[in-house]
């Protein structure tokens, strides 16, 4: 955090064969930012997002493909919970 503004970075992966359009999801204390991104195959990006800082001690909460569109082995890797603070 630093003040006026909090800031995650998290890095989106897709070791598939094929390209495909991931949508994100960061919920932070009731503020929720969205967007999809487009990965080629075997592609990798780092998305930013920000907002208005909210002070100490809330949560955020990050989820890559928040409707299920992809299935996987493994989908708890999708989603990240944390506290600012």
């Amino acid at each position: 955090t630093a003040t006026g503004f909090t800031i995650v970075r998290f890095d989106i992966y897709n070791n598939g064969n094929s390209a495909e359009n991931i949508n994100w999801k960061v919920n932070a204390g009731g503020t929720v930012l969205s967007n999809v991104v487009s990965l080629e195959a075997n592609g990798y990006t780092t998305v930013f997002s920000y907002w208005n800082y909210k002070g100490t001690n809330y949560n955020v909460n990050i989820k890559l493909d928040p409707d299920n569109l992809y299935s996987e082995s493994n989908e708890a890797n999708n989603e990240a919970s944390f506290i600012i603070g």
